[in-house]
């Protein structure tokens, strides 16, 4: 309102010299004299009214805004350069030199305003153009979660189901470790029959121990730490990739001390950074058809450390691996979640992990879990062996 009366009382004032020009001195003397005195009386009310303008925002209304009214009366500028220059050539009595200047000062703000007019509309092109591909991202991001979740839906059915189908198996497996346990206390057992019990045995035992460790990762339970043997965590998980292993002629090696100390943490979801660790590094390695894997576990400065190191091709960014979505798999093999869910559970466990490629080829993932150095495991775990023809592993 301040502003418009001011600008009011500037046109009323401008008007005098307009007269005076277009007609002659004598006839529209009073008139100018008269817009002179209004201009100023307006310019004086102006200031009055200013005095008792509020100065608190006004609440905002409901009624949207032109946010566009400064494109619009640039426009509204330069479409009337032309007729300003229609003016000064053929309608002015002025000098010639006169409407000469008057034409090229109009032709030098008719470029400047068009200039600038063009430049602005760049720039929003621009800005539109970066905000219109942040949300086709964002919408291939919610594409690609939501068939995330519906997978993981499908994931839970499944692991519901191998965890019944891993009961149903652990009740013979019991019994066939009793009658064994049986041919063993028998008073007179032959020597082959107490061979074939202890290798029957020994399978049993084996085959148990997988069904457990496919129990505990089909378990779907709230995250509760605790007390554990992260050593036997790895183990597990070497457990559950070891067919693998041997399939895609794989070498493991285990470089781990006799005992570590313990961790605090939930065993379920350390288990899920082990294997999906493992997992990377197989396919990292599948396009060369053999490969090594070290894993070496010390404990360093108060922590559990652990480096899980792959012969590949190693990593194109290791700075955004971590980030949700990011995969350099192919279509179909993985939605870019894995490791940005290992390093929140790590994260969450007060620990750390950090990916780099190694100088001679491969990348290298290192983990470290906060020690409690008052506690050790309650039993240590033996250095996993993996038999074979085309496995084999050291541990030290």
């Amino acid at each position: 309102m301040i502003y418009g009366n001011i600008l009011g009382s500037v046109a009323l004032y401008s008007v005098g010299p307009f007269l005076m020009q277009s007609h002659s001195a004598f006839r529209v003397a009073p008139f100018v004299g008269l817009s002179y005195v209004a201009s100023l009386m307006w310019l004086a009310a102006a200031g009055i009214l200013a005095r008792k303008v509020s100065t608190i925002p006004e609440p905002a209304t409901a009624a949207p805004r032109d946010t566009q009214w400064q494109l619009k009366l640039a426009m509204v500028v330069v479409l009337a350069f032309p007729l300003l220059a229609a003016w000064a050539v053929f309608f002015s009595a002025a000098p010639a030199p006169v409407r000469r200047f008057r034409l090229v000062v109009t032709l030098v703000a008719s470029f400047i305003v068009s200039a600038t007019v063009f430049l602005r509309q760049q720039l929003v092109h621009r800005e539109r153009t970066s905000l219109v591909r942040k949300l086709s991202s964002s919408l291939e991001n919610v594409r690609r979660l939501q068939t995330k979740v519906v997978q993981s839906e499908r994931l839970a059915s499944l692991g519901q189901l191998a965890a019944g189908a891993a009961h149903e198996i652990n009740n013979p497996l019991t019994a066939i470790l009793g009658y064994t346990d049986l041919l063993l206390t028998d008073q007179d057992p032959s020597a082959r029959t107490r061979s074939l019990a202890e290798k029957i045995q020994e399978q049993a035992r084996r085959t148990k121990s997988l069904v457990n460790n496919l129990l505990s990762f089909a378990r779907q339970a709230s995250s509760e730490q605790q007390l554990l043997d992260v050593q036997a965590v790895l183990n597990s998980a070497l457990q559950l990739r070891k067919l693998e292993l041997r399939e895609k002629n794989i070498r493991l090696e285990l470089e781990q001390p006799s005992v570590l100390p313990a961790v605090r943490g939930d065993p379920n979801q350390l288990l899920q950074v082990f294997v999906h660790l493992i997992s990377n590094a197989i396919d990292a390695m599948e396009s060369f058809g053999t490969g090594v894997i070290l894993i070496r576990a010390e404990s360093e400065n108060g922590s559990v450390v652990f480096e899980l190191s792959d012969t590949g091709a190693g990593m194109k960014d290791p700075d955004g691996v971590f980030d949700p979505f990011y995969t350099t798999k192919p279509v179909g093999k993985g939605a870019g979640l894995g490791l940005s869910i290992c390093y929140g559970i790590v994260q969450d466990h007060g620990g750390s992990i950090s990916g780099f490629n190694r100088p001679e080829g491969g990348c290298t993932f290192r983990v470290e879990l906060p020690a409690v150095l008052a506690s050790l495991p309650r039993s240590s775990v033996a250095p996993l062996a993996v038999h074979g023809h085309s496995t084999g592993s050291t541990s030290s």
